[in-house]
């Protein structure tokens, strides 16, 4: 067997910090899209009136059911702060 097997796996350069950088700031992005990408989903599904569960979620996005239930958590935080809230007050004093 020759020492130059023209078959081997290249060995990949070596990344200079910007290229990591980069790389890890694209990553992260595309992450933040599927995320939103989720919660959108599961948002319509839930306006259907078949919210998706947890589980489900998790496996149309090749995730976990513990990460589809983090961005449920996620939606139900988003309507909750936006949601107007009222405040008991004690009537001006005559």
């Amino acid at each position: 067997m020759r020492g130059s097997d023209p078959y081997s796996a290249r060995t990949p350069d070596a990344e200079t910090p910007e290229e990591v950088l980069h790389r890890e700031q694209f990553e992260e992005a595309e992450l933040e899209r599927m995320r939103q990408d989720a919660r959108r989903a599961y948002a319509e599904s839930a306006q259907a009136g078949r919210p998706l569960s947890a589980r489900a979620l998790g496996e149309a996005f090749g995730m976990s059911e513990s990460w589809g239930r983090k961005q449920i958590l996620a939606v139900r935080d988003d309507e909750e702060a936006s949601r107007p809230h009222l405040r008991a007050v004690e009537p001006a004093a005559v």
